[in-house]
């Protein structure tokens, strides 16, 4: 007689995102940097204006039943949290710095952005992942399979963030940049 196990369907992902803001005082470029300086994310040894950070998760259980382990309850959660720099000139600026302010602002959200976007498509890459493994002979082949190119995954996704920083002098070339 041959039984059917109903397989728990894979989800979407579960995209979560935040942002913050630190204060950047100041009416000239000169004390709009020192507050950048100063006041921004500091993770690690490294000091940014803006800084994105991505935690990707996945969890399961799983159900030995007829021969076959399954899936039970797949999850993808993605965490994203961005820092930003917020204006609040201490006096009228200048048109100059009203207008460079405005460009920095336009290149660090296109960069932290492109960061965020790394996160979501290894959350995909995840969903996919399970989506091609909701079975295996043995809960504890399923297992390995599943761990092994989560962590796969999870390197490509560290090389293409690193990949950005250094293609781009960490949002540098994209104009994350004040000069007078």
């Amino acid at each position: 007689m041959f039984y059917l196990v109903p397989v728990d369907p894979v989800p979407a992902a579960i995209i979560e995102e935040r942002e913050s803001h630190y204060d950047v005082h100041g009416a000239t470029e000169p004390d709009m940097v020192r507050d950048l300086n100063a006041k921004g994310p500091v993770v690690g040894a490294g000091h940014y204006w803006a800084y994105t950070s991505a935690n990707v998760n996945f969890n399961y259980r799983t159900r030995q039943a007829h021969g076959a382990c399954f899936l039970v309850s797949p999850s993808v959660v993605v965490s994203i949290n961005i820092v930003y720099p917020q204006w609040m000139p201490s006096a009228p600026p200048t048109a100059a710095a009203a207008s460079k302010w405005a460009k920095l602002d336009r290149a660090i959200h296109a960069h932290e952005g492109e960061h965020a976007q790394l996160a979501r498509e290894q959350a995909r890459s995840l969903v996919r992942l399970l989506r091609r493994h909701v079975s295996g002979k043995t809960c504890k082949a399923l297992d390995t399979v599943v761990e092994r190119e989560s962590v796969i995954l999870r390197q490509k996704s560290v090389m293409a963030n690193e990949a950005l920083d250094e293609r781009t002098g960490h949002g540098l070339k994209e104009g994350v940049a004040i000069s007078w």
